[in-house]
């Protein structure tokens, strides 16, 4: 029985447990009971026994990223997966800490395999989900099953959605109108599936937060009512084609070949009786706490431990530490040498305060055990950080990875204008025709020349989108621009406070002079990145981003007259986390 409360404005009353069950196209049943007096969730989920299965929660796509639950006849696993950016999505993510509670794990005659376990309904960590009635009544989840019980990539998979209702079944539930929505579907109705793709807020103009420009310009990417076309409708053996088209039952078959390339590595080589002077106390994600012991066997220590890196001596009163020839001369004669670092003519430097890099070290510490410098007033610190005579041959280049189309993976580039004659723009069919002194504009368009009929008319979408790195030298810097649409994608920095451009990639067309080049190939274009490195190899210098460098991407796209679905703007970077030009273990 519905009842509708057309007359009164008296909220609904929450319900205190909400229940709700659904099984998708892959045979995976999600089962969920929220409690909010016990604060708990109680979940059950089945499959077929023989295999892996799971359930990403609050997403329709691995893209999104989503909490998981995997099962097998181990009990259930935690998971984030999709976390390797767009362009490998089906990536198997992230373990994650135990949050569950598992009460049973069960396989029934017809070989369905059931766990049932309970969890606290706010997320462990930000990676958890956080279940909330009065945000999931209507909960998306992604399914799939495996082919065997090693989690690994998946054999089928589905999107669904579980609707909670307040528990028991009696009870009264509120229904809310959340207007029209809409779904994709495959022929004749099949399949089903609708999303609402967490694109970034609009950005407020404080340069240290971040923002985009999707929900600003209601793009059709964002929600499943306006999708028009893109990557959502590539799915796993869909084929897309006109239905009079007939694939056959071929599949194509082709073969890769990849050639690497490799050097040899050489590791940085230590001077470990060699100690520079750095003033302050060694902090930061290089060092541990400093350890307390005596000066003998803290100069011992540090000369046989390679996971040493600084000795810091802390103002005291007058103590003469006691150096014996077991330690290296050269590092008694420097330590020897120490000036004092207070202005009191009464204090002399006292070693007691060792530093350490934060990755373990199997190396043996043998007697006295150190202990932590917990009481008495805070020293100010003189550092010496063990000096190396060499840096290492390579680093590694971490993959960074950002989207002008923040969280979204695609966006839509719409026509600018709609003419006489033409069908309503998808996404934004209420953009009414434009004519000549009465231009009508879609989001994020902009056009010069006598528009829309001249022919110097020229229009052009763009999408921005501001955030921050932390402690990034770039190293490559390649965006992601479609042609032939693609009129340019830039890379701003702006610590000072004025934009500074770091990158700006633009359609280069061949000319066909491959005796120059002999990638210029007539006919062709391509999108040449930014590299930084060695000025005399003719590549920009590098570039270091301190900690909370705020970032600006801008794209541009060709769309006069017409517009391109599934567009992307994505930057793949690759860097090093730190400056290179600074020492390897810094003093504040």
């Amino acid at each position: 029985v519905v009842t509708y409360n057309t007359a009164g404005t008296r909220p609904c009353t929450p319900a205190k447990v909400y229940a709700g069950a659904a099984t998708s196209a892959v045979g995976v049943t999600f089962n969920l009971t929220i409690d909010t007096v016990a604060d708990v969730a109680t979940i059950s989920i089945a499959g077929p026994a023989d295999v892996w299965f799971g359930v990403g929660v609050g997403a329709t796509a691995m893209a999104d990223a989503p909490y998981t639950f995997i099962v097998n006849s181990s009990g259930v696993h935690e998971r984030q997966i999709g976390t390797c950016g767009s362009e490998a999505e089906h990536c198997a993510g992230d373990a994650l800490s135990r949050s569950t509670t598992l009460l049973s794990n069960s396989v029934n005659d017809a070989a369905i395999r059931t766990v049932v376990f309970t969890r606290p309904l706010r997320g462990a960590t930000p990676k958890h989900y956080t279940f909330d009635p009065s945000k999931d009544a209507t909960l998306n989840f992604i399914s799939a099953v495996g082919s065997s019980q090693q989690f690994a990539y998946h054999k089928a998979h589905h999107a669904a959605v579980v609707t909670l209702l307040s528990s028991p079944a009696s009870s009264h539930t509120c229904l809310c109108d959340l207007n029209l929505e809409g779904q994709l579907c495959e022929n004749g109705g099949v399949k089903c599936f609708k999303f609402k793709r967490n694109c970034k807020k609009p950005w407020n103009g404080d340069e240290m937060s971040d923002g985009g420009d999707l929900l600003a310009q209601r793009n059709p990417t964002c929600n499943s009512r306006q999708y028009s076309g893109g990557l959502g409708c590539c799915g796993h053996k869909r084929v897309l084609l006109d239905a009079d088209q007939d694939p056959g039952p071929s599949l194509l078959r082709y073969h890769m070949k990849v050639r690497f390339w490799f050097q040899e590595y050489t590791p940085p080589q230590f001077h470990k009786d060699v100690f520079t002077k750095r003033h302050g106390q060694v902090v930061g994600p290089d060092a541990r706490p400093p350890l307390t012991t005596t000066v003998q066997h803290a100069l011992a220590l540090c000369a046989n431990t390679s996971a040493c890196r600084a000795i810091t001596f802390a103002d005291a009163p007058t103590l003469t530490p006691t150096l014996t020839s077991a330690v290296s001369p050269t590092l008694v004669s420097t330590i020897a040498s120490v000036p004092r670092t207070s202005a009191l003519p009464t204090y002399r430097v006292r070693p007691l305060l060792i530093h350490f890099k934060q990755s373990a070290t199997t190396e043996p510490i043998s007697q006295p055990v150190l202990t932590h410098a917990t009481t008495g007033p805070t020293p100010t610190y003189t550092s010496y950080v063990a000096a190396h005579s060499s840096a290492p041959s390579h680093f590694n280049l971490p993959r960074y990875y950002y989207q002008t189309e923040a969280n979204a993976g695609e966006y839509d580039v719409p026509p600018a204008f709609r003419r006489h004659n033409d069908p309503p723009i998808p996404g934004y069919p209420e953009t009414p025709v434009s004519t000549k002194g009465d231009m009508h504009l879609t989001p994020g368009s902009s056009c010069t020349g006598n528009c829309p009929d001249g022919a110097d008319c020229e229009c052009v979408h763009t999408i921005t989108y501001h955030w921050k790195v932390d402690s990034l030298s770039v190293i490559y810097a390649g965006g992601h621009c479609h042609a032939p649409s693609c009129v340019s994608i830039e890379l701003w920095k702006n610590d000072t406070g004025t934009p500074e451009l770091l990158c700006l990639q633009t359609t280069k067309y061949g000319k066909g002079d491959t005796h120059h080049d002999k990638f210029d190939e007539a006919g062709y274009l391509v999108l040449p990145p930014c590299l930084f490195g060695d000025e005399a190899e003719g590549l920009y210098p590098p570039v270091y981003l301190p900690p909370n460098t705020p970032l600006i991407s801008v794209k541009r796209n060709r769309n006069t007259y017409s517009g391109h679905f599934g567009e992307m703007a994505s930057w793949q970077m690759r860097g090093v986390p730190f400056d290179p030009d600074a020492p390897l273990v810094k003093a504040a």
